[in-house]
């Protein structure tokens, strides 16, 4: 699952940027079965540093992704920029009532 082109982005992060849930979970139960932890998709950056729930709010015409990822821990990542998914978020487009789910 860790396999990624050349800007670093995982088969998760074009999921996420093309708001494709269910290739996510597919995706993401194959990770469960090799690595168990829970936190282990959100490790994996690319190339600026973006994980993949910086990916999932690169897409402003659908949320799907988002939603199935966003906690109180994912919204605190940083990317290498020390941006949040909440700085990019606002640069995308997304307004703080699309946080509230």
């Amino acid at each position: 699952m860790s396999a990624t082109d050349r800007e670093g982005l995982t088969p998760s992060m074009w999921a996420c940027h093309f708001d494709q849930l269910e290739n996510l979970r597919i995706l993401r139960s194959a990770l469960a079965r090799m690595d168990p932890r829970d936190d282990a998709l959100f490790e994996e950056t690319d190339c600026c540093g973006k994980t993949i729930i910086h990916w999932a709010v690169n897409r402003m015409a659908s949320t799907k992704c988002l939603k199935e990822l966003l906690s109180e821990e994912t919204v605190l990542m940083r990317t290498k920029d020390g941006k949040s998914v909440i700085h990019v978020a606002t640069e995308e487009g997304f307004s703080s009532t699309d946080f509230c789910l």
